[in-house]
């Protein structure tokens, strides 16, 4: 069972994981979600959503990167 936190940051934003142990065997922990594969740390992504049309939405690193290479 995991309860989760999320802190949307103006810049960057990360969600947290509680992940409850069993006591015994497994110890209670928090965990970083890994949520931009294209960010050097995948825990933390940048505050950015971009829409380059009505049917596509990029974010994070990503979003930057679209913007950049395509709108700028």
């Amino acid at each position: 069972m995991y309860t989760l936190a999320i802190d949307f940051g103006t810049s960057n934003s990360l969600v947290g994981a509680y992940c409850f142990g069993d006591d015994k065997t497994k110890p209670h922990r928090i965990e970083a979600m890994p949520l931009d594969p294209s960010a050097a740390d995948p825990s933390l992504i940048r505050t950015l959503m971009y829409y380059p049309s009505d049917d596509i939405c990029f974010y994070g690193t990503e979003a930057l990167q679209e913007f950049v290479n395509n709108d700028m």
